[in-house]
């Protein structure tokens, strides 16, 4: 499994060498983590019995979130992108691999409260992403509010695009006066593994809960 791992290691290295990683830590990282993905699904292809112990599959299984989160950390953090972009009705920007249109722009508020009255009102922009192709991938709908009890401060309410290869963050930062959009585009790679891993890892330990609880109960019945 070693030779074959670290193999597959450097056969890794070399073709995220070729497609643009570069930083030494994360191509190391990234890496050494699918090879150990690998690893693991090796060890339990040679031996199909432990799928079915669950202290077995509930340690691999927080490895596995490790080497998830690891992958994540090495993707997202160096190498993501933000963009800014000033947009008209219409307009198209680029984002690295995607185009960025502003299709509208819509005006609204919240549903009224106790006293009647919006808790707050929004601008939103209506942002269609398309590859490079021209193909759509999807809609973010970023808003700028200004709250009832904070008139002199607007905020940003965040839209992403999921993905587990390159997630799309956008923020609408403003409005000029003639309604030109900046708009801050943000695009992680893999950071949706980080996430994943790190539920993976919450999730699996309660598996080998199985295990304790029916040691414990052939221990009261052997008393």
């Amino acid at each position: 499994f070693f030779s074959l791992c670290l193999g597959v290691a450097v056969g890794v290295a070399v073709v995220l060498f070729l497609f643009g990683i570069r930083a030494p830590w994360a191509l190391v990282a990234l890496a050494c983590s699918f090879a150990a993905l690998l690893g693991v699904g090796l060890y339990f292809a040679s031996n199909r019995k432990l799928l079915s112990v669950p202290a077995t599959l509930a340690a691999n299984g927080v490895h596995i979130g490790l080497l998830m989160m690891i992958i994540g950390v090495a993707a997202s953090g160096p190498y993501q992108q933000k963009y800014t972009l000033e947009l008209n009705r219409g307009g198209e920007g680029v984002a690295g691999d995607y185009h960025i249109t502003l299709n509208e722009l819509y005006e609204g508020q919240s549903e009224p409260g106790p006293d009647g009255k919006p808790n707050y009102i929004f601008i939103e922009a209506e942002l269609m992403v398309r590859n490079k192709a021209g193909g759509l991938i999807g809609k973010l709908s970023p808003q700028r509010r200004l709250y009832a009890n904070f008139e002199s401060q607007s905020y940003a309410e965040v839209d992403t695009l999921f993905s587990l290869n390159n997630e799309i963050y956008a923020t609408l930062a403003g409005l000029d006066a003639n309604n030109r959009a900046t708009v801050a585009v943000n695009v992680n790679p893999l950071v949706n593994w980080l996430w994943i891993g790190g539920a993976l890892m919450s999730l699996f330990p309660f598996g080998g809960l199985a295990r304790i609880r029916r040691e414990e109960k052939d221990e009261g019945t052997g008393d």
